[in-house]
């Protein structure tokens, strides 16, 4: 998504398809193209594609939360203009998801980062938030309801997440226990699964908890990111959305440096960033897309291999 807004100066979805299906093309072992850690739905959206499917018919009936995993670059790109950032959601979500709440669950990631680059916040208020927040998602499920029907495959879906941030407000007054306790319950209800919890991919759910996790504790990001990955569950998208969140809200600043000296890819991740936020920076020195993916394949591939290593020898294999 950011190297098509750099690219093309707005989300164009026949851009992110070809790359979508380029990346899909790629062969490794046991994995899927250059993809890392792609779930089933994204995998049958890329089918879809690849039989030659209209863009807007490829997505899943699902209200995962691939969407707002990696709708980021958008809050940081359109953080000026609400109007375009709602279109540019729709735009980007659709090729995955066909579920209203997996689009509109991303539209709460996306505004959350243009809300608070907008506002130059150092900590969020919560009130003013909530209320402008709320109001963004509504305008959100009302376009989708009206422009994009074939996203409503039930009615009691239209404004699940929009309820949802209403909910939010009342588990800022819980502890941490309570507040998990509370979020397990409305998964459970709102997926109609008692299974679901607030950790499972499930948008209203796990982006919900996201959100608690960043308006309680945003302002440590680190003890952000380590309640995110030690709670269970989905635990690299949680963290992932609560991580892009704190990234709004701080920038690097409070980010262990050797944490990000591990990046794969650091200096050119900082780079992309740098254009998404209007900053001046060199196009000339953005690498080729497709050469830094394999770069990350491999680093992740070669550190499964020596997990898997060092625990065969700690059990004996």
């Amino acid at each position: 998504l950011a190297d098509c807004l750099l690219q093309k100066n707005k989300i164009d979805p026949g851009y992110i398809a070809s790359a979508y299906l380029e990346m899909a093309l790629y062969p490794r072992d046991n994995t899927f193209g250059l993809f890392r850690g792609a779930g089933p739905g994204f995998k049958t959206a890329v089918s879809n594609l690849q039989q030659g499917r209209p863009y807007h018919e490829c997505g899943v009936i699902s209200a995962g939360n691939g969407a707002a995993m990696r709708i980021a670059p958008l809050g940081i790109y359109f953080h000026h203009d609400y109007d375009d950032l709602l279109q540019a959601i729709i735009d980007a979500s659709l090729l995955t998801h066909r579920d209203i709440r997996g689009i509109a669950a991303a539209g709460l990631i996306a505004f959350t980062i243009a809300y608070t680059i907008n506002h130059n916040l150092s900590a969020i208020d919560n009130e003013p938030f909530l209320t402008e927040l709320k109001i963004f998602i509504r305008s959100l499920e009302k376009r989708l309801t009206l422009d994009y029907p074939l996203v409503v495959w039930e009615d009691f879906t239209v404004d699940q997440i929009s309820k949802s941030v209403e909910s939010l407000r009342h588990l800022l007054d819980n502890n941490y226990d309570e507040a998990v306790n509370k979020l397990d319950t409305q998964a459970a209800a709102l997926s109609n699964d008692p299974e679901c919890k607030h950790n499972h991919p499930f948008a209203p759910g796990s982006v919900i908890f996201s959100l608690y996790l960043f308006i309680k504790l945003g302002h440590d990001p680190v003890k952000t990111l380590l309640t995110a990955v030690n709670g269970g569950g989905d635990t690299d998208t949680i963290a992932a959305m609560a991580g892009a969140l704190c990234g709004a809200l701080h920038g690097p600043h409070l980010f262990p440096r050797d944490w990000q000296d591990q990046l794969v890819n650091r200096e050119q991740i900082y780079l992309r960033s740098q254009g998404l936020a209007g900053a001046n920076y060199n196009p000339a020195l953005i690498e080729d897309l497709f050469a830094l993916e394999k770069k990350a394949c491999q680093a992740m591939d070669d550190y499964r291999l020596q997990y898997q290593k060092i625990w065969q020898e700690k059990l004996g294999f």
